[in-house]
């Protein structure tokens, strides 16, 4: 018997996939124009300025992120299990090994060791919220993670000049 590549992979149902390409639509370039540069728009109190509109969203926008609000609280960055799933170094190292265990090594020799873990660590982190909150998109879909839930990520695995990539769709 042959592998196949991507042969594990999880399918995604037809409902599935048309919902997917309705949250592409939702995140377009030109949503949220109006959020860029400012934070009136966010409900938890916990959201900064982020450079594009469909980076701008609230976790308090999306139905399964408020899911895992906990009562009295505003954000679901205040839900401990946030931080033991996505800012703790322990978890996110062991996810990062998972990572290279299934992906491969980073081939970028023009990044230095700390820049390519707190890079690959930020990364790894994100995907560890989207797990959490959406489970598995499928491959190559790809949503906006909540401004509150960036700056604590990126709080948490800085990089070392304050530049961050954004959000990018998948190609």
């Amino acid at each position: 018997m042959e592998v196949e590549p991507y042969q594990f992979e999880p399918t995604v149902s037809e409902e599935e996939s048309s919902a997917s390409d309705d949250s592409s639509d939702v995140f377009s370039d030109d949503v949220n124009e109006d959020r860029i540069g400012h934070v009136e728009w966010c409900i938890c109190g916990n959201c900064v300025p982020m450079h594009t509109g469909r980076e701008s969203t609230c976790c308090r926008e999306n139905a399964k992120s408020c899911d895992k609000i906990p009562p009295a609280m505003s954000c679901v960055t205040d839900n401990e299990n946030f931080n033991a799933v996505c800012t703790n170094p322990a978890v996110i190292e062991t996810a990062f090994n998972q990572y290279l265990e299934n992906e491969g090594p980073i081939d970028d020799e023009s990044l230095n060791e700390y820049v390519c873990i707190t890079f690959t660590y930020r990364y790894v982190a994100y995907r560890q919220y989207t797990y959490w909150i959406h489970k598995k998109l499928g491959r190559k879909i790809r949503i906006p993670i909540p401004s509150c839930v960036v700056k604590q990520i990126r709080e948490s695995f800085p990089s070392e000049g304050g530049n961050y990539k954004g959000f990018e769709y998948a190609h």
